[in-house]
C-alpha cells in the first residue's frame, strides 16, 4: 500500500523476476507448512523456520488423525 499511495511502484521492474519468483515461492511453502497441522489434525510448533517446522510435523506423524465427516 505504501508504494501505491506514493506511487513507487515502478521500483519493481529492478527487481528480478527470480528474486519476486523465490520469495513467492518461499512465502507459498512458509503458509502451507504453518496450514498442516489443521490437515493432520495435530499440533505443531510454531516457528517462523522452516527446518524446526519440518522436524516437528515429522516428530508427530504417528499422532495423525483425518477428521472424516460421516
Amino acid at each position: 500500500m505504501f508504494y501505491s499511495v506514493y506511487r513507487l511502484g515502478w521500483l519493481i521492474r529492478f527487481i528480478s523476476h527470480s528474486v519476486i519468483s523465490g520469495f513467492t515461492t518461499a512465502s507459498a511453502i512458509v503458509i502451507g507448512l504453518s496450514q498442516i497441522k489443521y490437515f493432520l489434525g495435530y499440533n505443531v510448533t510454531r516457528s517462523s523456520k522452516i527446518i524446526p517446522l519440518i522436524e516437528s510435523i515429522i516428530a508427530g506423524a504417528d499422532q495423525v488423525g483425518f477428521l472424516v465427516s460421516p
